[in-house]
């Protein structure tokens, strides 16, 4: 979506671990939006039946220049087997 300068966005995606095993989560940013998106928490363990909420924050500084900011986030949940 359009965002202007000096505002920001946030999202909220809720991972839970289900299954009966640990997940080892990892989240990764790619492209024009990495240097301006924080994600409130990276590289951790999620306990069999907890869920966690990672929040996707984005602000558009007023130094941006103008044009469009392309870029993926992948959240990757894996077995923990160490």
């Amino acid at each position: 979506g359009d965002l202007p300068k000096n505002k920001g966005a946030t999202r909220v995606v809720t991972l839970e671990a289900a299954g009966g095993k640990q997940v080892f989560v990892v989240v990764w940013t790619f492209g024009d939006i990495s240097d301006i998106m924080k994600v409130s928490k990276n590289y951790f363990t999620l306990e069999p039946g907890k869920k966690e909420k990672l929040e996707f924050a984005l602000y558009l500084p007023d130094s941006t220049p103008v044009g469009e900011k392309t870029g993926r986030v992948y959240i990757f949940k894996v077995p923990k087997l160490w």
